[in-house]
């Protein structure tokens, strides 16, 4: 599911590297599993570990749609805390 969800999110026209520098911001992402649903814990930083987009969660039972829903809210674009 994870992989699933990183490959959907590489297809956004997003340029990810794992290159450092101040001029470059890092992603943060982390999934879990709940009882009966998944979460996704994200946030953004800029090179000097300044807040971009603050640390929030994302719940969702099945992933279609998951990868592009975190390229738009890597990005800072908001939605629903709970995806159908």
């Amino acid at each position: 599911m994870e992989k699933n969800i990183i490959s959907d999110l590489n297809r956004c026209n997003i340029d990810f590297t794992d290159e450092k520098g101040s001029d470059i911001p890092s992603a943060y992402l982390k999934f879990s599993r709940l009882k009966s649903k998944y979460e996704v814990e994200y946030g953004v930083v800029d090179g000097s570990g300044k807040t971009i987009v603050p640390l929030r969660k994302m719940y969702f039972k099945k992933e279609d749609g998951v990868g592009k829903e975190l390229g738009l809210r890597l990005f800072g674009v908001g939605g629903p805390v709970e995806l159908d």
